[in-house]
């Protein structure tokens, strides 16, 4: 497989991908390798499929694909934006979206030097169905489920914190709006809480008051 054919192949791929997640609610859009998220009509992110050149392009490789993903929409993060009392980590790259990720930041042996490599040699359409597998499983659940303000983002959020902007905040608007689903006296006995040095236990327990107290 060339570089031409395989990528005509990667784009009929993803987009069937992006229709089998599309919702009345939640709606994505793909074009020249960006995927725009809408929810509920609005813009709240986009998964970019960086096809890399020149040097960036690994030796022999028909194609060397970079994944960005940032959610700077949603409910949740409109209140913890709009909100003048949450107490909130530092503005930085990582705390300035609701959910964020990068290819080079992942362990996933899927990314090697921040990257995935497709060589003509490979079984393409195998390689690229456990590619697709990640991005379902741990890119586009995990933006839907806290797009939608699902429970299930709680397991996520422990799992990884550091995708998560103000995952503290996060956690507890969770908590709040699915109380019959979460606890936070269980969350905080969580073993991925207490070791977590992403979460961080004293902007917990601020907001927590403020969130639980006032009533948000």
């Amino acid at each position: 497989m060339g570089k031409k054919e395989f990528e005509k192949y990667f784009k009929s791929q993803v987009e069937t991908l992006f229709e089998k997640f599309n919702s009345t609610q939640i709606v994505i859009d793909y074009s020249k390798n960006i995927a725009n998220i809408k929810f509920m009509n609005e813009s709240v992110g986009k998964i970019e499929f960086n096809f890399l050149t020149g040097r960036q392009l690994s030796m022999g490789a028909i194609a060397s694909i970079f994944i960005t993903a940032n959610i700077f929409g949603g409910e949740i993060w409109k209140e913890i934006l709009e909100s003048t009392e949450f107490r909130k980590k530092s503005s930085n790259i990582y705390t300035n979206y609701l959910y964020s990720f990068y290819s080079s930041s992942s362990q996933n042996h899927l990314f090697k030097g921040s990257k995935t490599d497709f060589f003509s040699s490979d079984n393409i359409e195998e390689k690229l169905c456990g590619f697709f597998d990640f991005i379902s499983k741990e890119l586009l659940s995990k933006i839907f489920n806290i797009l939608m303000k699902r429970a299930m983002a709680i397991d996520e959020i422990l799992n990884t914190p550091h995708y998560y902007g103000q995952p503290e905040i996060s956690m507890l608007l969770l908590c709040r709006d699915n109380p019959q689903e979460l606890s936070l006296s269980a969350i905080e006995k969580d073993k991925r809480f207490l070791n977590s040095s992403d979460i961080n236990k004293r902007i917990w327990e601020e907001n927590k008051t403020i969130i639980f107290s006032n009533k948000i």
